[in-house]
């Protein structure tokens, strides 16, 4: 009987013009914000270069969060004549005489309503799944988001339909549930979530937690047992118009139905579990992050920096941080609010911290809501010490904190984020290294150091001091800039003319053959998790016999790599197939044991030698893995190999790329052809209703 009140009223509500004409009119606004996210992250977001969140959240959440929305004004309009047309055609009556217990017929509308939201939720993930052809698209963070929406349309529709059970008039039906809807969604409008029972109570609240891929135990069990209540609150007022004489047994069952409803809700809340729906674990930490807190075993001590005035932002950082106190139970978190307390704000170096971590008697900053930046932070907080990192200045060096293309700025900002403290050198107005500098930089200087500077750096070294030291190519007659000392030292030569690598040429198409590439790596610490690393114009290293240093090969080309003495035959490269062709070496490391208690890594000394300085600079150090090569090189040198194991995380879905020719097919699509289907199914049940009456 389910199945034939179900069937009855498919074909009833299929046949209808007006939902037609109300699909067609949610499709194309719903096409139209769709297409506006797009737009918003092609232009926009993705070009942040370490993206967290990708295209999924951005332009799917954005998608389902509008749906909300608009079903809120829609499924009232689509439930409100369910049970008031049998009323007001006067056969309601009859179905209640009928062998048909109440709740079949609730049951069985019901169900039919359901197949008309499935209708609409499968026409509706066709957006996101078309951006499957411009980008790795989370699919299981959509499977979240879908059933989000599913959930929320069937809480949407049971209420509707109790309301048209309730009340003789359409729009007084259509009015109450839109109402109920709108209190239950907007109960929680500031979205705090101080108060336990608003914030369950709240549509809302436990919609936006699934359409970003946090699926909870009280978010699964919140809509259907809401559902359910309206469902049997709706049988029930059928049943008091055809079966009068089983009013009190409806009683009873409807006090232990709440009962059993409070309880449900109450298991929920209490033990609740929570599920990461998305590929890239945006709601749950990875194990190394796991392994980052392990090493903090003391009390952490977190304050934010927001006043009580913003309750929304106060609640995403509690959000935020919970994935963390689930690990490490004494991580606590305080309020400061800025306006009363002016005083107690970051120091000036932090002017827009949002929040200061402290642990034990170290410190750290973090500006946004980022789990890879606020990962970072903890990561440097682990360090055995504050680490000073001075850049030695004024022979034209690649400057840590600038902008130009030549600079080393985008690597700077990276080495801050890990804890490190950048310092500028200049040896003309120093006498000597610092005593607190735990590496020393030489990034490409074009300009000689002078001999009293060279004199300094090899005090520096022969006190246990660890150096990296960047080379270019050079024209000038000493291309070592006065460094010559320091080869000698470690035993190395920097030999002349530049690399010319023609597989680098092959596998990138590129213009010319000057950038050497880096795929095969020695089994070292730094190259561990590498993949390919690019050197633009760079020279090549010998390194002779030396017996006090233990010296190791980090980087060498392929055999195919040759060096150019003439700088005029780099575009010519494959045309001169040279004979001198050989594995060249880009990068040494040097290493040994002092007596140095004061000094790093069990008293071991460090240096690392490249021939290049542009695989560092802002315009190269986004290619592939030369940002991490970077980097692990500092780590190395400073002895703090455990902060090598922990990648920097990007979205899966951060790059997203669509032709010109695909986004104008998607907007003819979805805001086009769709919607005009749907118009031509209402104009064709508008005609064949016409044909019937004539």
């Amino acid at each position: 009987m389910i199945a034939t009140i179900a069937l009855r009223e498919l074909r009833s509500l299929f046949s209808s013009p007006q939902l037609w004409m109300l699909l067609a009119l949610t499709l194309t606004l719903l096409a139209w914000f769709f297409l506006l996210s797009t737009d918003y992250y092609l232009n926009q977001y993705q070009h942040q270069a370490d993206a967290e969140y990708g295209f999924t959240l951005v332009i799917v959440g954005n998608l389902f969060s509008k749906a909300a929305h608009l079903l809120l004004l829609i499924l009232p309009l689509l439930s409100m004549s369910l049970i008031n047309a049998e009323r007001r055609q006067q056969t309601l009556a009859l179905l209640l005489c009928a062998p048909v217990s109440p709740w079949q017929i609730i049951v069985g509308k019901y169900l039919a309503l359901q197949a008309i939201l499935l209708f609409l939720l499968a026409l509706l993930s066709l957006m996101p799944l078309a951006l499957i052809s411009g980008g790795s698209l989370d699919v299981v963070h959509t499977l979240s988001a879908l059933l989000g929406c599913w959930l929320l349309m069937s809480l949407f529709a049971a209420v509707g339909l109790l309301f048209s059970s309730l009340s003789k008039s359409a729009m007084l039906a259509a009015g109450g549930s839109f109402s109920l809807l709108l209190l239950l969604w907007g109960i929680d409008w500031q979205g705090t979530g101080d108060d336990p029972l608003v914030a369950w109570l709240s549509t809302q609240h436990h919609y936006a937690a699934l359409l970003k891929g946090q699926v909870r135990l009280q978010d699964v069990v919140y809509f259907p047992l809401l559902a359910l209540l309206a469902l049997w609150l709706a049988t029930s007022t059928l049943a008091r118009q055809g079966h009068r004489h089983a009013l009190a047994f409806k009683k009873s069952i409807n006090l232990l139905l709440l009962f059993i409803a409070i309880s449900l809700a109450w298991l929920s809340v209490k033990y609740d579990k929570q599920w990461d729906w998305t590929t890239n674990h945006s709601h749950s930490l990875s194990f190394k992050s796991q392994q980052i807190l392990k090493q903090l075993p003391e009390p952490l001590q977190i304050t934010a920096y927001v006043g009580a005035e913003k309750p929304k932002l106060r609640q995403a950082i509690r959000q935020f941080l919970h994935t963390y106190q689930q690990h490490k139970n004494n991580l606590h978190l305080h309020w400061l609010d800025p306006a009363l307390l002016p005083n107690s704000l970051p120091d000036k170096r932090h002017p827009e911290a949002l929040l200061h971590i402290r642990y034990q008697t170290r410190e750290a900053f973090v500006s946004e809501l980022k789990g890879s930046l606020f990962t970072t932070q903890l990561q440097g907080l682990t360090r055995s010490r504050q680490h000073n990192i001075s850049f030695l200045r004024g022979h034209g060096e690649r400057d840590p904190l600038g902008n130009a293309n030549f600079d080393l700025g985008t690597w700077g900002i990276h080495l801050t984020k890990l804890g490190l403290q950048l310092h500028l050198l200049d040896l003309a107005q120093a006498p000597q290294v610092p005593d607190n500098t735990d590496v020393l930089v030489i990034a490409s200087p074009r300009i000689s150091l002078a001999p009293g500077e060279v004199q300094a750096v090899l005090d520096y070294l022969q006190t246990g001091g660890q150096l990296l030291c960047l080379f270019d190519p050079s024209l000038a007659p000493d291309s070592l800039q006065g460094l010559a000392p320091l080869a000698k030292h470690l035993g190395f030569e920097l030999l002349p003319g530049q690399i010319i690598d023609p597989s680098s040429q092959r596998l990138f198409g590129l213009r010319n053959a000057s950038i050497a590439m880096v795929s095969n790596y020695p089994a070292h610490p730094i190259s561990k998790a590498l993949g390919r690393t690019l050197f633009p114009q760079a020279s090549a290293l010998k390194l002779n016999t030396q017996q006090t240093w233990e010296s190791t090969t980090l980087l060498q080309t392929g055999e195919q790599a040759w060096r150019n003495t003439d700088w005029q035959k780099t575009s010519k490269a494959l045309e001169d197939n040279p004979t001198n062709q050989e594995k060249q070496t880009l990068g040494i490391l040097w290493q040994r044991t002092l007596n140095h208690p004061d000094k790093l890594a069990a008293n071991r000394q460090r240096i690392a030698v490249l021939g290049d300085g542009d695989f560092l600079s802002n315009q190269y150090v986004d290619n592939h893995s030369n940002l991490e090569l970077g980097i692990q090189l500092l780590n190395w040198l400073l002895a703090e190999e455990t902060q090598m194991e922990i990648p920097l995380h990007t979205a899966i879905d951060a790059k997203l790329v669509l032709s010109e020719s695909l986004r104008i097919l998607l907007t003819l699509g979805f805001l086009f052809i769709l919607p005009g289907f749907l118009l031509l199914m209402a104009v064709f049940f508008v005609w064949q209703k016409r044909r019937r009456i004539s």
